[in-house]
């Protein structure tokens, strides 16, 4: 991964600034662009409405069905981030940075139900986390373009039976960028890119069943779902973890799993989560050194091998560092 530049933090500032907002339609889809404006960090994006009155059938899923899809998209012909709301909220909420619940008031969790609030604030990490000097994208470059897009759910399949809304839930974008330093000697690395992607895959039926971790990049965390839920279960009785065929990196039940999630997060594992978390191996949450992360580069093969109890869908939230180039 990117060496840090010494001169950095001395020679930047950051900015917060807001760039757009959009109400949601059902079925509907917004797109924000985001400015060409010094090195992209994040974005905090709020989405705030009012639920008035929910018949039959809410989700599962609870709000988090609410957004369909989250997009960070680039011009480059390189999405920064592709996941769904549920896998957002979900699987990657909980371990997106320090050892915390980092949206503490969220109700992305919460039921479906009447007269309710909706509070689906998330954060877009473009830079690996709040410190160190790895996926800052630049955008201070007329070629350079890059958008959210949010895809939001239909009312039907928020709850079958049909929904009205008192407020339509509206997304606000603010934009977190650092300022270019003048000077090339302190500007950091940037032939690498923080990508985080999400891929769904039906599970027919009980039984064992393999997903292959595609191969090329260096791994920071992949947090598989299956069976997750308002009202989640542990849909599965034991993974086992293999690299090069026969490398055994775990074998597993959903016990050890609560016990491991508690010890480095300090955070109850939600049932049917499996965060196989690379980069919170040295104590310090998503900081310090990252001593577990996999360059997938140098294996023949990366996969979870599991043994599944009932069908449905395996989610999988892939967390990565993409080699771009030769550092500038």
């Amino acid at each position: 991964m990117a060496n840090p530049a010494p001169g950095f933090d001395l020679s930047t500032r950051t900015h917060f600034g807001p760039i757009g907002t959009a109400t949601r339609s059902s079925g509907g889809q917004s797109r924000i662009d985001i400015p060409q404006t010094g090195y992209m960090a994040r974005l905090y994006c709020t989405v705030r409405g009012v639920i008035n009155v929910v018949t039959s059938g809410p989700n599962a899923l609870g709000q988090a069905a609410i957004i369909r899809q989250i997009r960070l998209l680039t011009g480059a012909s390189i999405d920064l981030i592709n996941i769904s709301g549920p896998g957002y909220f979900h699987l990657l909420k909980p371990v997106i940075d320090a050892p915390i619940n980092v949206i503490p008031y969220s109700t992305a969790l919460s039921a479906i139900a009447s007269a309710g609030t909706v509070k689906l604030d998330f954060v877009l990490p473009v830079e690996v986390n709040l410190r160190d000097q790895i996926g800052y994208f630049t955008m201070q470059n007329r070629q350079t373009l890059a958008t959210l897009v949010v895809d939001w759910e239909t009312d039907a399949n928020i709850a079958t039976g049909g929904i009205t809304w008192t407020t339509q839930p509206v997304l606000t974008v603010n934009y977190q960028w650092m300022t270019v330093p003048s000077d090339a000697a302190n500007q950091p690395a940037l032939n690498t890119v923080h990508t985080i992607n999400e891929d769904q895959t039906t599970i027919a039926a009980a039984g064992q069943s393999t997903y292959n971790w595609p191969l090329g990049n260096t791994y920071l965390q992949l947090i598989h779902g299956f069976g997750f839920a308002v009202a989640g279960a542990d849909n599965w009785s034991r993974l086992q973890w293999v690299a090069n065929q026969s490398d055994y990196l775990m074998d597993v039940d959903p016990n050890f799993m609560d016990l491991q999630h508690g010890y480095q997060r300090g955070l109850t594992r939600a049932p049917g989560v499996v965060p196989l978390d690379l980069i919170g191996q040295s104590g310090q949450g998503v900081y310090d050194i990252p001593r577990d992360t996999i360059n997938s580069q140098a294996l023949t093969n990366l996969k979870s091998v599991f043994t599944f109890t009932a069908s449905g869908t395996l989610y999988s939230v892939r967390r990565e560092v993409v080699n771009i180039g030769r550092p500038a």
